[in-house]
């Protein structure tokens, strides 16, 4: 064992480990000598160098990796299965009402492989302040049935999804509606979705629709689309609302794949209820790739397009490119 004096902060040291043997008291004999490169060290704290480290010939080199931030000990629901805090329940409303009746009035659920009517999340309704549902990638689902109009109201709760997949069908006003915010994250998209809440978040989402816009931001206030991916067709975000109201839309470092639909651009601007001085809608695209698509049919660009009104404010990448300066 080796024993250094070290600082109370976390220190990065070059250190030399000599081997020698012990039976010449005199005269030790030299074994071999270890030079350790890039040793993490903290006071109080034991760094343990072991095994083939100490008796290879080879030279290692040691990255320092950031500190596990995630859940530990986390348990995965299996096929079917609904968690929360660890304990199962027969069905998805059942976990909702179990965590109405808490003090917190927040649930954190666990989806495992299957399917869930999107219409269950209404039990939530007025009833949860938080309600958070991760799954386990795509083969968890969570689906609207309905058709037309047929939302699933959420009212008043901050809803998020985490890696799983959201299938609606291809109608107009289907989303979640009214929920005081919404956020989704590495989570699949098929079909378009309406947004409703004050403040809708996508990181790292993919969206996919062969046949239709991927997303109408409609009645939602404030929307950020990070890191996510739009595709097939040739129409991928819709920014309009059927009153005088103003939004602000950030599309971050997104990627559009889609096909050419004449006129239409991969975000297109509808301002003809803002249209008025009642209403703006702030767009900022930033760092975002464009692969097909047709020019807008006002813009020209295959990026954006405001199709109809004056009150909207666009940035590219840092450059105001509506209204023209």
């Amino acid at each position: 064992s080796a024993y250094l004096l070290v600082p109370a902060e976390q220190d990065i040291i070059e250190a030399t480990y000599v081997i020698t043997n012990e039976a010449k008291v005199n005269a030790p004999k030299e074994i071999r000598t270890l030079n350790l490169s890039g040793t993490p060290v903290q006071m109080n704290y034991r760094t343990n160098i072991y095994g083939s480290l100490l008796t290879t010939e080879n030279q290692f080199n040691v990255t320092i990796v950031p500190g596990f931030d995630d859940e530990i000990n986390q348990v995965i629901p299996g096929k079917g299965e609904i968690l929360m805090n660890g304990q199962k329940y027969n069905s998805l409303q059942d976990a909702i009402t179990a965590a109405a009746a808490t003090e917190s009035k927040s649930a954190e659920i666990a989806l495992g492989a299957g399917n869930w009517d999107a219409k269950i999340l209404g039990a939530a309704s007025d009833k949860l302040t938080n309600l958070s549902l991760t799954g386990v990638g795509d083969a968890t689902v969570i689906q609207n049935y309905g058709g037309y109009h047929d939302y699933v109201t959420v009212a008043n709760a901050n809803i998020k999804f985490t890696n799983l997949k959201i299938v609606m069908p291809n109608a107009d006003y289907v989303g979640f509606a009214h929920t005081a915010s919404a956020s989704y994250e590495n989570c699949t998209i098929q079909n378009k979705i309406f947004l409703y809440g004050g403040t809708e978040t996508f990181t790292r989402c993919k969206f996919i629709n062969n046949n239709d816009y991927n997303v109408w931001t409609y009645g939602a206030a404030n929307v950020t689309f990070k890191d996510c991916s739009f595709g097939e067709y040739g129409k991928a975000i819709l920014i309009y609302h059927e009153a005088a109201m103003s939004a602000n839309i950030n599309i971050i470092g997104c990627t559009f794949n889609g096909t050419a639909v004449e006129g239409k651009a991969a975000i297109e601007i509808d301002g003809t209820f803002t249209n008025g001085g009642e209403g703006l809608y702030t767009v900022n695209i930033d760092n975002c790739t464009v692969n097909g698509y047709a020019p807008g049919s006002v813009s020209g660009s295959n990026i954006w397009n405001v199709k109809k009104g004056e009150n909207a404010k666009v940035t590219l990448n840092g450059t105001v490119v509506f209204p023209q300066p």
